[in-house]
């Protein structure tokens, strides 16, 4: 078994079978979404969020978001 039927399995498991394991394989080989460990793009979505004014400080830096698991993770 592959690694992504695994985890497509896994995912299916917790959510107590609400969505198929082949929903969750296609999810999954969709090129359009990337999946790792290092936070993408939140620094483009707390511009975005400092646009419309649900933020008012934009972050410089993704250690400025109060997001303790997030903190020294790297990304952008």
């Amino acid at each position: 078994m592959s690694m992504r039927a695994e985890v497509a399995k896994i995912l299916s498991q917790i959510d107590g079978g609400k969505v198929s394991v082949a929903q969750y394989q296609k999810w999954l080989k969709n090129k359009a979404v990337a999946y790792g460990t290092e936070p993408k793009a939140f620094l483009k979505y707390a511009a975005f969020m400092h646009e419309i004014g649900m933020l008012n400080k934009q972050p410089k830096s993704i250690d400025e978001l109060i997001l303790p698991t997030l903190q020294g993770a790297g990304g952008d």
